[in-house]
C-alpha cells in the first residue's frame, strides 16, 4: 500500500535566515495550536510528496484542525480566527526580504499518482481569498491539495 497523509500544512522558501530567526518569524502560530517542524522532523513520506515543489525550506505547521476550519469556511466575509492569523501571519513571511521562493501547501489528503494538486500563483495580499478555495462553500477550485505559489 502506497503511503498518505492528511490534513496538515507546509511553508517552503529559500532565505539566508538561520533556522532559529525562521522559527521566531512562526512563533506567533504556536499560540493557536500550530506544532512547528523542522524539515528534519517531517516524515519521509510527506517531504517525498513535496519534493517537486519545495525549495530550500519546509517547515510543517501541524495542526490537525486547520484544514477542518478551512472547509467549513462559509462567509468568505467572516473567516474563522485560526485562518485570518495563518493568514497574516503567511502574509508577514511573504514580504520579509530575506525570504524568497515562497510557497504555501495546504494538504487534505496526498498519496503519490492519487491525489489532485492545484496551485495557484498569488501576490502577497490575496492569501486569505486563497485559502478560501479550500473551503466546502467555495465552487471556484475542487482539489484534495492546493499548493500557493507567493509573489510580490
Amino acid at each position: 500500500m502506497d503511503e498518505n497523509f492528511d490534513c496538515t500544512q507546509f511553508f517552503s522558501f529559500d532565505s539566508n535566515l538561520s533556522i532559529q530567526e525562521i522559527l521566531l518569524l512562526l512563533s506567533d502560530l504556536k499560540n493557536h495550536e500550530f506544532l512547528i517542524l523542522k524539515s528534519d522532523d517531517i516524515r519521509e513520506v510527506k517531504k517525498r510528496y513535496l519534493e517537486k515543489y519545495m525549495n530550500s525550506y519546509l517547515i510543517e505547521l501541524k495542526n490537525d484542525n486547520f484544514i477542518g476550519e478551512l472547509q467549513d469556511w462559509s462567509n468568505f466575509e467572516s473567516p474563522p480566527s485560526v485562518v485570518e492569523v495563518f493568514s497574516d501571519i503567511s502574509e508577514k513571511i511573504a514580504k520579509n526580504i530575506n525570504i524568497t521562493n515562497y510557497s504555501i501547501f495546504l494538504c487534505k489528503f496526498a498519496q503519490e499518482n492519487v491525489s489532485e494538486d492545484k496551485i495557484l500563483e498569488i501576490k502577497s495580499n490575496e492569501i486569505l481569498s486563497a485559502l478560501y478555495n479550500m473551503s466546502n462553500f467555495s465552487y471556484d477550485l475542487w482539489m484534495d491539495n492546493l499548493i500557493l505559489k507567493i509573489y510580490e
